[in-house]
């Protein structure tokens, strides 16, 4: 019902511009205190290569995970979901290093809870 309700609001209108965002909030113990890592992204259409921010946000992170499969990063056979992915610290910073090259940036922020 709500897809047939706003499916027109999602289209984009004639030089409308198209965007990507992202939060990603994970809670933990690091050295015995409880911390927030948080990650934003916002990544915008590029009008250079023609390439809508989503092709590149979700292509270039299949193409980051191909190439730390090719050069042994990741070695774990079988399907990998991306929160296993990004247990593995080498992986993790292969493929986010692997966006940033490619001009895919994520800010990441560290906020100590109480």
């Amino acid at each position: 019902m709500t897809s047939a309700i706003l499916f027109d609001q999602w289209q984009l209108r004639p030089g409308e511009e198209e965007f990507t965002v992202m939060r990603v909030t994970v809670e933990g113990l690091a050295d015995g205190r409880q911390v927030r890592h948080v990650w934003h992204l916002h990544h915008a259409y590029d009008p250079v290569t023609g390439i809508s921010s989503m092709a590149r946000t979700t292509g270039t992170t299949c193409t980051g995970v191909a190439e730390a499969i090719l050069d042994g990063t990741w070695t774990k056979q079988g399907v990998s979901p991306g929160e296993i992915v990004g247990r593995d610290q080498a992986a993790f910073d292969r493929i986010i290093g692997h966006l940033g090259d490619r001009g895919i940036r994520l800010r990441h922020e560290t906020v100590a809870v109480e």
